[in-house]
């Protein structure tokens, strides 16, 4: 599992079957914002810019952005 920080106190997890999962609460609570795995792929990467704007990669599908994540 990865964590990724945004600058308004916003968590981003995600694990290799898990997909993608967001704290606002400073991790307390977690809330599945993204269901990713589809035929057997995998979030291999995950970043968050200044404005909120969600990126992750995939292994097999490639590159993905959220603007209301």
């Amino acid at each position: 599992m990865r964590i990724e920080r945004h600058d308004n106190g916003v968590l981003y997890a995600y694990g290799t079957l898990t997909g993608i999962h967001r704290s606002e609460d400073g991790g307390n609570t977690w809330t599945k914002v993204f269901n990713v795995v589809f035929d057997y792929d995998r979030v291999s990467s995950l970043a968050v810019d200044g404005s909120g704007r969600v990126y992750f990669g995939t292994q097999l599908n490639g590159m993905f952005r959220s603007d209301d994540s």
